[in-house]
């Protein structure tokens, strides 16, 4: 039987994986694929990379033992995560707006292709009439357009094609009599001081008049041209056409532009905002004028400028001199500026005097800033974007872990056993039966009338920060915290009856695995063990998940795998408690960074302050912090001898100098302590 058709493996740099999914299915249907094959075709289909990713957002089971609609499912939950509902209309209505590259009929397809995901409903015809009109940048084709008193989608986009093709030709008879070469007479140079109009002989008078750079016409002079607003397609800046640009290369100027007047006595220069996502801007403390002022750090701005309000605060004594430089926005705006002055600026010991204090490009050529640093602005937005594609692992309700459930193993010949509920201090039974209607709304327990088994609640107030756990190694750290984490974990039907409580409500029974059961760590820890299974760069410990990488990209794609199983298999996290990609962590103890592991200065600390014992239980107590960081410390054990002969049975408790000595000297040695690396295969390894 001969194949219709050809379907290639999926090129996610090419195609969606939605799309991709429609042609397979076709090809499928079109060559009579049977539905128990259709697995064995997807698989065989995406390719190499595409089934390497499947096979780890699946680990531990292998693909082929899911259905097809549940892998298309998966796979395109991780690569195309639901939009959020408020943030696609936003793009929508801030992203679309033509160039001179783009015809009317491309805007509006690209209008309908960012409407997709939006959710207008009915109203989504009259949402692209309106932004297909609000976005056209061509100023006679709108004012026809917001004439008309009936106005849909389709016939907007009649009229928009027709006044097109009539400004197309009009150009192109207009510059029919223009030379295909055209010379470049001068090339305007953005910012420095102002200069004065050159002034011209009779011929280079005439000459000047030559060919008009912005759109090559020799019949007006430049200050005339009606194309002076317009925006270049291949450079993207506003004030000629795509054919006279002089750019060597096409550079995407969507949001930022700087525009060069060469009529006017003084500079123009371009003043806006990059706006490539909505993120909090960097921002840099500097010393200027003696007082630190924070400024927020735009390499798309041409000059550098602070509020008057600011100026007036903080650099009142200085004198203000008319601005030889004026400023204009995207639209041609000019902004009106109060003046400029010269000042001393400082950073991190680097000293500039003299600069013009209108944080832009003027200044940033001359302070040295760390910019690896300073505009990590990725990182915080790939956070934010992980919060909105793993909403449901972050979201408010306890999770509930799919796949796994908890056993508990009784021996045949127990007897049950029904304790009485203690009872409760008032000050704590409101808080109490709170607790209780809690647990009982999240399904956590389940009121019961009668059990052959029940214990006592023993009312603990818990402090609301949890143990903290880590990984070892790597240049990063990401911090994820399990929400409650015993309790995402169901309970097996039988298991439930011995785990009922006794509480001044009455008896209820557990539906989730609880604290306190001393198997719970045990079987929690095999469970999300499990769960991760082959994770590079990851490790659990009971609630806590942590993440490395040796790089940021490898960091960032162990944490969306990590999300991505986490997502299948229904577990939470708490947004509040999670860290990510910082540049060390703490985990029992133990501070742990690119560099190695370091005591947590925390518990040195409380060494340090830690009193003279005057008994062999507070000794041993003592003995016990220290010995924690026993790896840190050499010579301990010799150092601690005659602390250990108190603890020897039968040995009366006697404090001799030697211990004072001894308890002295210890105390001392943990601030001291150096750092332990990381176990590297490739370094030597020597014994001491």
């Amino acid at each position: 039987m001969s194949i219709i058709g050809q379907l290639r493996e999926l090129d996610r740099t090419k195609e969606s994986f939605e799309a991709y999914i429609e042609r397979l299915e076709n090809f499928m249907k079109a060559n009579g694929v049977k539905s128990e094959n259709q697995v064995a075709v997807l698989l065989t289909a995406i390719g190499p990379e595409t089934y390497g990713l499947l096979r780890n957002l699946l680990t531990p089971e292998k693909p082929d033992t899911w259905s097809y609609e549940e892998l298309v499912q998966i796979l395109n939950s991780h690569l195309h995560p639901k939009p959020l509902v408020i943030a696609e209309p936003f793009n929508f209505h801030n992203n679309c707006f033509t160039n001179d590259s783009e015809s009317v009929a491309d805007f509006a397809a690209q209008l309908k292709k960012l409407s997709a995901h939006c959710e207008f409903g009915t109203f989504l015809d009259e949402a692209l009439r309106d932004r297909f009109v609000c976005g056209l940048r061509r100023e006679s084709i709108q004012r026809k357009l917001l004439g008309e008193k009936t106005l849909d989608l389709s016939k907007a986009l009649q009229i928009a094609q027709a006044m097109e093709r009539e400004e197309k030709k009009s150009s192109e008879l207009m510059d029919s009599g223009s030379s295909g070469m055209l010379k470049i007479e001068e090339v305007h140079r953005l910012g420095g001081k102002a200069r004065k109009p050159k002034k011209f002989s009779k011929e280079k008078g005439e000459r000047a008049k030559g060919a008009c750079y912005r759109c090559g016409n020799t019949e007006h002079y430049r200050s005339e041209c009606k194309y002076k607003k317009y925006r270049c397609g291949a450079c993207g800046k506003v004030s000629h056409l795509k054919k006279v640009c002089r750019s060597k290369e096409s550079k995407d100027a969507r949001y930022i532009e700087t525009a060069s007047n060469c009529d006017d006595m003084h500079d123009s220069l371009g003043f806006f905002t990059i706006r490539e996502q909505i993120a909090q801007g960097a921002t840099v403390t500097m010393t200027v004028e003696g007082k630190e002022l924070v400024l927020e750090v735009d390499r798309g701005a041409s000059v550098t400028v602070i509020p008057n309000k600011m100026f007036k605060e903080e650099l009142g004594h200085l004198k203000l001199r008319p601005a030889s430089t004026s400023l204009k926005t995207y639209t041609g705006t000019e902004l009106p500026l109060c003046g400029e002055t010269e000042v001393h600026v400082e950073y991190q010991g680097h000293k500039v005097d003299g600069k013009p204090a209108i944080l832009g490009r003027n200044w940033l050529s001359v302070v040295k800033l760390n910019s690896k640093e300073l505009f990590n602005v990725s990182s915080r937005d790939f956070v934010g974007e992980l919060s909105a594609r793993y909403k449901v692992v972050f979201g408010p309700c306890l999770g509930k872990i799919k796949k796994f459930e908890s056993r508990l193993c009784v021996h045949s010949e127990a007897t049950p056993k029904f304790q009485k509920s203690r009872p409760v201090p008032y000050s704590l039974r409101p808080a109490v039966e709170a607790e209780l209607d809690r647990l009982e709304m999240e399904g956590v327990v389940t009121k019961v009338s009668h059990s052959a088994w029940a214990t006592p609640v023993v009312v603990v107030p818990k402090a609301d920060g949890d143990l903290l756990s880590a990984l070892a190694g790597g240049k990063r750290f990401t911090k994820l915290d399990l929400k409650h984490a015993y309790r995402q974990l169901p309970l097996s039907e039988e298991s439930k009856q011995f785990l009922t409580i006794n509480t001044s409500k009455g008896l209820y029974q557990y539906n989730r695995r609880p604290f306190g059961v001393a198997s719970a760590p045990a079987i929690f820890q095999s469970t999300m063990d499990t769960i991760l299974k082959g994770i590079d760069g990851v490790v659990c410990y009971i609630d806590d998940i942590f993440i490395t990488g040796r790089n940021d990209q490898e960091h960032r794609n162990r944490l969306e795998v990590v999300l991505s199983r986490l997502e299948r298999y229904g577990v939470q996290l708490k947004w509040s408690k999670c860290s990510f990609l910082q540049k060390q962590v703490q985990f029992l103890g133990h501070v742990i960074d690119a560099e190695g592991v370091h005591p947590s200065p925390e518990k040195v600390q409380a060494i340090v302050d830690a009193p003279c014992p005057d008994t062999v239980t507070e000794l041993r107590s003592f003995l016990g912090m220290l010995r924690y960081y026993g790896k840190f410390l050499p010579n301990l054990s010799t150092l601690l001898h005659p602390l250990y002969n108190l603890l020897w049975e039968g040995v009366s408790w006697s404090w001799q100098p030697e211990c004072q000595k001894a308890f002295e000297s210890a105390k001392e040695l943990p601030q001291s302590a150096k750092v332990l690396a990381h176990y590297d295969v490739n370094l030597p390894i020597k014994l001491a």
